[in-house]
């Protein structure tokens, strides 16, 4: 309970099995004794002593000494101080009166004789009784008794029957101390001596609160405590994990030093569980808890002034008071007022609502919440009972929660992971004991489908492995976490701790940040191989509150693209903080997988078109590397489509352009040719005639003039002289 103080442990059994043999006895320490022929010593009865190895016990002076049990030695009887007594107001006698008075503190220890001791003060006059709590009313004794079934009572009056189309709204409501409800308890205790000094309850009754006891030691457990046997909700509407009912109390305590009050709660059969702490003093103030979990509950409330190690009463002044106290929604409880409430069409009786329906202001009906709202408040009139669902969520076909369908769109990418529906489990570790026993964290968990009613449980097996109930400890929410042992001995797996991390889906976006603040940041993890492909992250909170995390638990489970990984992938816990979570309250997770890649798309396909052969074009479809994407389009079948080649004439027109072509070159040539001989021709008659006297003047063409026939003329390697060549 206390940071550096004792923790009382409260454990359910013990076997013990080889008593070890002795061959002598020992004597009974002082403050024991032990008669003739008794295997074990007892403790000395209070105002009386012993010393070691007695086989009886001494009487103090009843006068002047005391002793408490088990004390060795008598100790002399002290003068009376205000601090040995207390104030107290008789319960209300037949005419509804009571009275102030004063009591010593028991078991009385100081003498009220001696030289400046106080007496007790005179009692106060008399009074009227304060009223009866709501939901109760006086009978002729002027005793407070609850009112009948479907009747209410504000505490001031009769109890009267509830008018037609209204019903009664049970609880407890504690606001007048005059005397105990039946449903309290008070009991006090110590971890020391496993009793209190003092023979008093440890709480005290006044009119407008109820307050410790100032008989009891310094360091006593003063406990207070409310059992709770159920909360009303509707089968048909009622889902675990939502908020069946609330607590709310205002306290006080008033120290000289460090003192500390507790609340803590009691659910089933599970341990107790500490809610919150206050330290030292505290002004008037109220405190409001909400509770999910639709089973007997005992609240409790507990004060210790101070944890010496001796039996003191120097804090004695140091008081914690309750002033009020209310429980909703209770099962067989009392009613204070009665609400409006649906109507049946045929009878106009009172019924309750389906799941997911609210009641209609006006009509007084039961109507559904409209789509992508949620019924958060069943009591509540009016479509205010109906809220939106969260960013990338939708409401469940009976509007009772809200759910992520698998899929999730942005504007560059859609989703879909519809793989990952259902119950999952992850272990994280292994971790070891300070004995070396290893062991792993277990976390269960509902990603999306299943209309969110896929709830994840978590089992708290080895409390209670050996009781004869054989019953478990489960706990249930979209997300639970729980310590595994892997057992030889047991046929089952051991599991511990089960806690609830996440009760309710707050919204799914590809955003680090959503709008109602929670964040979930991405450098707590490796960086992504796809950096261009967001992640699609899933948050969760839990209502469960703890004094560490008043605000409840928050969860990010983090889905990235990993097209080599499995399906079920992997699932990863932030590198600094191998549990999942750094301070306790804030749980981050990456879950690689292929599911959490984008829909494939025509843009993730190419297409390769191959060339026409045979009258035939084959088309090829294959995806782009690296292949990313998952679902959605899948690849096409290769096609195959008629093509037509060159045609008759076209391969004609070809060919005679080729042959013409062709022609054309040849052409060219042969005149080019023809015209270089020609041109060598003159070239050599100019040459021949340029050496010759008497030369015939030189032709001024070599041309063949219009009417001239070309000579044929040789020409021989010997010159020709005469007329004959």
């Amino acid at each position: 309970m206390l940071k550096g103080r004792p923790k009382p442990v409260l454990i359910r059994s013990i076997w013990i099995s080889g008593v070890a043999y002795t061959s002598q006895c020992f004597p009974c320490l002082a403050g024991t004794y032990s008669k003739e022929g008794f295997s074990t010593c007892s403790p000395c009865p209070r105002n009386t002593y012993s010393l070691k190895g007695a086989s009886s016990c001494s009487k103090c002076n009843d006068v002047t000494e005391y002793s408490e049990p088990g004390s060795a030695e008598c100790k002399l009887r002290p003068a009376c101080t205000d601090q040995d007594y207390f104030e107290v107001h008789t319960t209300c006698d037949h005419d509804g009166m009571t009275q102030l008075t004063y009591r010593w503190v028991k078991p009385k220890f100081c003498r009220e004789h001696l030289e400046g001791a106080v007496t007790l003060p005179a009692s106060g006059e008399k009074q009227q009784c304060p009223p009866c709590n709501p939901g109760f009313f006086k009978n002729n004794d002027s005793v407070c008794i609850p009112c009948p079934k479907d009747s209410f009572s504000d505490g001031t009056s009769e109890c009267q029957q509830c008018p037609a189309g209204t019903e009664p709204i049970h609880g407890y409501e504690f606001k007048w101390w005059n005397t105990l409800p039946d449903v309290m308890q008070m009991t006090c205790f110590n971890i020391h001596t496993n009793h209190c000094r003092s023979v008093d309850d440890g709480w005290n009754l006044a009119d407008d609160n109820i307050f410790t006891s100032v008989g009891s030691a310094d360091d006593d457990y003063l406990i207070l405590s409310l059992e709770v046997p159920g909360f009303s909700v509707p089968e048909l509407d009622y889902r675990e994990g939502q908020v069946v009912g609330t607590i709310t109390f205002v306290f006080e305590t008033i120290c000289s030093e460090d003192c500390d009050f507790f609340f803590m709660l009691d659910i089933g059969k599970q341990v107790s569980k500490l809610v919150q702490t206050w330290h030292g003093s505290n002004e008037k103030q109220s405190f409001k808890y909400s509770l999910s979990t639709n089973a007997t509950t005992i609240f409790s409330w507990a004060f210790q002034r101070s944890s010496p190690t001796n039996d003191t009463r120097k804090h004695v002044s140091d008081v914690a008071k309750i002033f009020f106290i209310n429980v909703t929604n209770v099962l067989d409880g009392v009613a204070s007022y009665c609400k409006s409430c649906a109507l049946d069409v045929d009878t106009r009786s009172c019924v309750p609502c389906p799941s997911g329906h609210y009641i209609d202001s006006s009509s007084r009906f039961c109507l559904p919440c409209p789509s992508g709202t949620h019924l958060t408040n069943r009591l509540a009139d009016g479509i205010v009972a109906c809220q939106p669902c969260g960013l990338g969520t939708k409401s469940s076909a009976d509007h009772s929660t809200c759910f992520s369908d698998c899929s999730y769109a942005q504007e560059h990418f859609s989703f879909n992971y519809i793989e990952l529906a259902g119950l999952h489990t992850k272990l994280i570790g292994p971790n070891f004991t300070p004995w070396g026993k290893k062991y792993f964290h277990s976390f269960n968990f509902s990603i999306c489908g299943q209309q969110g009613n896929a709830l994840a449980s978590c089992v708290d097996n080895i409390t209670l492995l050996s009781t004869d109930s054989g019953s478990e400890g489960i706990s249930r929410g979209l997300i639970c976490r729980s310590n595994v042992i892997l057992s030889d001995l047991h046929s089952v797996t051991l599991s511990s701790q089960a806690i609830i991390l996440a009760d309710w889906l707050v919204g799914v976006s590809t955003n680090n940040t959503l709008k109602k603040g929670m964040v979930a940041p991405s450098e707590i993890f490796s960086s992504s191989s796809f950096p261009h492909i967001p992640d699609v992250i899933h948050f969760y909170r839990s209502s469960d509150a703890t004094p560490s995390c008043q605000n409840g638990r928050t969860t990010t489970i983090r889905l990235r693209c990993a097209p080599a990984k499995p399906i079920d992938g992997e699932f990863i816990a932030p590198r600094q903080c191998h549990d999942g979570t750094c301070d306790g309250c804030t749980f981050h997770f990456l879950w690689l997988t292929p599911a959490a890649c984008p829909l494939c798309t025509q843009d993730d396909v190419n297409i390769i078109e191959e060339a026409c052969r045979g009258g035939v074009q084959k088309i090829q479809h294959i995806w782009k590397q690296p292949h990313i994407c998952h679902r959605g389009l899948s690849l096409p079948e290769d096609i195959k489509r008629h093509c037509q080649t060159i045609s008759w004439w076209m391969r004609i027109g070809i060919l005679v352009g080729t042959f013409l072509g062709c022609l054309l070159i040849s052409l060219t040539f042969y005149f080019w040719k023809r015209n270089r001989k020609l041109e060598y021709k003159y070239s050599r008659l100019v040459q021949n005639s340029s050496g010759k006297e008497n030369e015939i003047p030189t032709a001024d063409s070599c041309a063949i003039m219009e009417g001239e026939e070309e000579e044929e003329f040789c020409m021989e390697r010997h010159e020709c002289l005469g007329e004959g060549c």
